[in-house]
């Protein structure tokens, strides 16, 4: 990133919600996600039977992490 002179990185699944990454650059923020997230699962044999799957799961996925929102604020 420092090279490029990015000022994020969206490749990373080190943690669920952003976070800042310092270097000798400045600062870049890294918009992290989980694996489970990732169209990754198309590859692999126990992943999703098609993309109708994939989609419903992320719009579950993200439904309870919008709901848990409302009363819990993360970081």
């Amino acid at each position: 990133m420092e090279a490029g002179g990015f000022l994020y990185s969206c490749d990373s699944y080190a943690d669920d919600l952003p976070y800042w990454i310092k270097g000798t650059a400045g600062t870049a923020s890294d918009h992290s996600y989980s694996l489970d997230a990732n169209d990754m699962r198309f590859v692999t044999p126990q992943g999703f039977g098609n993309g109708e799957q994939f989609f419903g799961y992320l719009k579950d996925s993200f439904e309870v992490l919008y709901a848990e929102g409302r009363n819990v604020r993360r970081r």
